[in-house]
């Protein structure tokens, strides 16, 4: 066999396995697309992190010498093993939404474009963080609210119930904009952290 035709019989080889690849792609984002799990394992997540979520927001608003066992042991004496998932509610919503959305967007997005393209997909992946954050924003000012509610003194405490009437409070009584206090920084860091795990993941 002539070097031209070695050269032709690699180049088709070559073609074949990169179209079953993308076969074998399509075919499992159908049957466990990314978006979905990523969402849902994220919450399921958040049963084991929570904990450890709470305490370190305590210990950035008390600012004591006190280690994180210190401060598991007074929160359990005082308010009780519950206490350590405050917020939870809040957190499983930001995940199955925020989450969800920004690796579902990524993933369509990405259909539009070069997706071998460094810049292309950092470009999607930065579109798909800004948006997806405008659904997270209001989760996590409930959750952080939540979080250091029982640090308060009585007549400051909030009491939400839930994520629900957490965001339809602070919209009654403070506004509809206070639901983004703080979106700069969370919008750059929703941006970034959805270019380091599917631009750069992928």
């Amino acid at each position: 066999m002539s070097p031209q035709n070695i050269k032709l019989a690699n180049f088709l080889a070559a073609n074949k396995v990169s179209d079953d690849n993308k076969k074998i792609r399509r075919l499992s984002y159908r049957m466990i697309p990314r978006w979905w799990s990523g969402g849902i394992s994220g919450a399921c997540s958040q049963c084991i992190v929570a904990p450890f979520d709470l305490l370190e927001t305590q210990m950035i608003f008390l600012r004591k010498d006190m280690t994180m066992v210190d401060y598991v042991k007074i929160a359990i004496k005082k308010h009780g093993f519950l206490s350590l998932y405050d917020g939870l509610s809040a957190q499983f919503l930001r995940q199955l939404s925020y989450t969800t959305l920004r690796f579902h967007l990524y993933q369509v997005g990405k259909r539009y474009v070069d997706e071998y393209n460094f810049l292309h997909k950092v470009c999607v992946a930065s579109i798909s963080g800004l948006v997806a954050g405008i659904v997270g924003i209001p989760c996590e000012l409930v959750n952080t609210r939540m979080h250091v509610d029982r640090l308060l003194k009585v007549k400051y405490r909030r009491n939400y119930k839930n994520v629900f009437d957490g965001l339809h409070r602070i919209w009654r009584d403070e506004g509809f904009r206070a639901l983004y206090t703080g979106g700069l920084c969370s919008f750059t860091r929703a941006t970034i952290i959805n270019i380091g795990q599917n631009a750069i993941a992928k």
